[in-house]
């Protein structure tokens, strides 16, 4: 009688990546035990403008669990470069993975690094706040969503098969598009209703949000799959 051996499907995950998504899973754990009312005011903040202006005004330092947030968007962010590059056999030139996925996550927070001190420039350029500052908290605050909504499919793509991948990073590319939309689209409103001259605007858009992206996209479309 013929037997048959099930071949194992190819899948993208590496022995060190679980640890990387228990980080971020048991940061989620501690805030949600012990500071559930951030949770809360995160999720409201994204749909209530009254919420999110509130917070701003309680929040004079940035709390420690914002801060973890914001490490597991860019530690998921990353693992998802990091798996599209796997999955597209990009040249890692001898290095190891994990050697790469460091350098994404910190070239992930060095753009919006210079993102930020990109924000403190426009508004020394035009001699005022016109709602940049809680433009900026708009940006992170969707990181700090984006941190959770993707730590799913991050694992999914990880660890499900190869041909069941393209719809995943489909759908990470719509959350980030949605959020990063969502943020745009929000800053341009409230800076036109403060008066915010339309050049400034365009610079700023162009400069800090369109200018990243279009590099960013140029920068997959030259690499060479092997």
């Amino acid at each position: 009688m013929q037997q048959f051996i099930e071949r194992p499907e190819v899948q993208l995950s590496e022995d060190w990546m679980i640890v990387v998504f228990l980080l971020v899973l048991s940061s989620i754990a501690y805030t949600r035990a012990w500071f559930p009312s951030r949770l809360k005011n995160m999720w409201r903040s994204i749909f209530n403008t009254t919420v999110l202006r509130q917070t701003i005004r309680e929040e004079s330092n940035v709390p420690k669990e914002y801060v973890l947030f914001q490490l597991n968007f860019f530690m998921i962010s990353g693992m998802i470069v990091l798996l599209l590059m796997k999955y597209f056999s990009f040249d890692f030139f001898g290095w190891p993975s994990i050697a790469w996925y460091g350098l994404i996550v910190a070239g992930i927070a060095l753009l919006y690094a210079l993102k930020s001190l990109g924000l403190w420039f426009v508004i020394v350029l035009i001699n005022g706040d016109f709602t940049l500052l809680e433009y900026r908290y708009i940006v992170f605050l969707t990181h700090r969503v984006l941190g959770i909504l993707l730590l799913p499919v991050a694992v999914m793509i990880a660890y499900l098969p190869k041909k069941d991948l393209p719809l995943l990073f489909f759908t990470a590319a719509g959350v980030f598009l949605l959020a990063y939309l969502y943020r745009v689209s929000k800053g341009l409103i409230n800076a036109l209703l403060s008066g915010v001259g339309v050049f400034y605007i365009f610079f700023y858009i162009c400069t800090l949000e369109i200018l990243p992206v279009i590099v960013g996209i140029k920068f997959f479309i030259s690499q060479k799959p092997l």
